[in-house]
């Protein structure tokens, strides 16, 4: 008698050329491992598009012995509920941790390559400023090795932070505060641990985070092709939509109506406000963007910040109709 792990029922494709199948996931598409239902979609030519609704591929066409490789020939099916992203308030595809939104990938990239990536999916490479922040990075890190067998060929993840010229101090890339007053993880509590006797150059050297024990931090050279994880610039709750170049928040539905000052009062208790569209291309964006990412159904009410009588007239007779909130950080 053989024993092994069931798929999840509740996985099965519908609508699509793998309909009834299983859903192949975890899948690796343009060098990322997707383990949920994406919007996101490579096409042949390997650039990156989206799809209005979440998708899996066949279990056929992704190779679980060759990196989860997806072979993209378009047998594909759509995703019920159940292979959605989880409702964290991140980017799909990002995770929470503490108060920061995160990406954890085991796909070895360069140090330019890796900061290319975050920064076209409105993102940087991570800083930890805390033991909190540490520990639930790593928390999820060791959660990630133990459920794909991919993150155990990683060794080291780049992280955001540099050696400083002219110096032995390291400094956050996102932020200007002193790494020695606050959390360091430094191999043997030696800073610059792993540069030719201890000295780092701005030019040739970053910040890696080793992947396992005590996940200590090293120098390591640029060239070096490692993990990455990537920290979302928006704060939870906010997504980052791609078409706008902006960090986005869409509230709409029962419960959640609100009159226009009220709309403006949640913008600015979450720290962000009322969208103001440009013209009425920039408004036709908005909407195409708020339809596919966050799937507002068509004829949903919003409130934008156009507030001068005649442009909000100009934006009445352009909008379809208006959605409940949409907050703009």
């Amino acid at each position: 008698m053989e024993f092994g792990k069931c798929p999840d029922v509740k996985l099965i494709g519908y609508e699509g050329a793998s309909q009834g199948e299983y859903c192949g996931i975890p899948f690796l598409m343009n060098g990322q491992y997707i383990e949920t239902c994406t919007k996101w979609y490579e096409l042949a030519d390997g650039t990156m598009t989206w799809k209005d609704k979440y998708w899996c591929p066949s279990p056929r066409e992704v190779n679980s012995t060759k990196d989860y490789l997806w072979s993209k020939t378009g047998d594909t099916a759509l995703c019920n509920e159940y292979g959605f992203p989880p409702d964290n308030g991140c980017e799909d595809h990002y995770e929470a941790v503490e108060d920061i939104c995160v990406r954890v990938s085991p796909y070895p990239k360069k140090l330019k390559d890796a900061k290319a990536i975050c920064e076209e999916e409105g993102s940087y490479l991570v800083f930890i400023p805390s033991k909190e922040i540490h520990d639930n990075l790593t928390a999820l890190i060791q959660e990630k090795t133990v459920r794909y067998p991919y993150y155990s060929n990683v060794e080291y993840y780049w992280i955001g932070a540099r050696p400083k010229e002219g110096s032995k101090d390291w400094e956050w890339l996102q932020n200007p505060m002193n790494m020695d007053e606050a959390f360091t993880n430094w191999k043997d509590n030696v800073k610059g641990f792993g540069c030719p006797d201890g000295q780092c150059y701005p030019a040739d050297h970053a910040m890696a985070m080793k992947s396992a024990g005590l996940y200590n931090w090293v120098g390591e050279d640029k060239t070096k092709e490692l993990g990455y994880i990537c920290q979302g610039r928006c704060r939870k709750g906010y997504r980052w939509h791609r078409l706008l170049k902006k960090c986005v928040m869409i509230e709409y539905g029962p419960g959640k109506e609100k009159t226009v000052i009220g709309a403006m009062r949640r913008c600015h208790d979450s720290g962000g406000k009322l969208i103001k569209p440009k013209d009425c291309y920039n408004l036709g964006e908005i909407r195409q963007s708020a339809r596919s990412w966050d799937e507002v159904p068509d004829g949903t009410d919003l409130f934008v910040g156009v507030l001068s009588k005649g442009l909000n007239k100009a934006v009445e007779r352009k909008r379809s109709a208006v959605f409940d909130d949409l907050l703009d950080s």
